[in-house]
């Protein structure tokens, strides 16, 4: 996989969220899940994918930020949205989503302040590796976030606050 881009793709007052860019592209790869399923024939992908936008800028970078049990559904390195319901997430009386929620968005986080979103597809089987939408940026959204957890574990990035900055401080992130 080439060099990507780290780029900021909401600042909210709780948590950053950041999102790859490849090459030269005008967008983030979590922009282009957002564009394809936001206007998708069926209502029901339109509805679940608001709802997944919804959570991500209401409650994890305004309200919440990122905390641990949202990203309760880890398949290997990369996490998967919607969280699984449990009790402790319904403490917070949060029932954004619902049984058999058929898309999944790909992303790292990587603490409280700070997470990073993939890509993510319609769920249409029980392993994410075997529904045809998904299988694909599954493996994408490994290889990124473990990039990425390598950059960090080595010191090439670093977490300060919430914003990823190179060791030499820069914000400008190419991996």
């Amino acid at each position: 996989m080439s060099t990507f881009a780290l780029d900021i793709w909401h600042q909210g007052s709780k948590c950053t969220i950041y999102t790859v860019k490849l090459d030269d592209d005008k967008y983030g790869i979590v922009d282009y899940f957002f564009q394809k399923y936001g206007s998708f024939d069926d209502e029901n992908i339109t509805y679940a994918v608001n709802l997944i936008l919804q959570f991500v800028i209401n409650e994890i970078s305004e309200v919440h930020g990122a905390l641990e049990f949202f990203f309760n559904r880890q398949e290997r390195e990369a996490t998967a949205i919607p969280y699984k319901k449990s009790k402790k997430n319904n403490l917070y009386e949060i029932d954004f989503f619902y049984d058999d929620f058929p898309l999944r968005l790909y992303c790292y986080r990587i603490n409280d302040e700070v997470i990073v979103l993939f890509n993510g597809g319609i769920k249409s089987s029980n392993d994410a590796q075997d529904s045809p939408d998904l299988s694909v940026n599954f493996q994408e959204a490994q290889i990124y976030a473990k990039r990425i957890k390598d950059n960090l574990n080595d010191g090439t990035i670093k977490i300060v606050g919430n914003k990823i900055f190179t060791f030499d401080d820069s914000d400008e992130i190419y991996l």
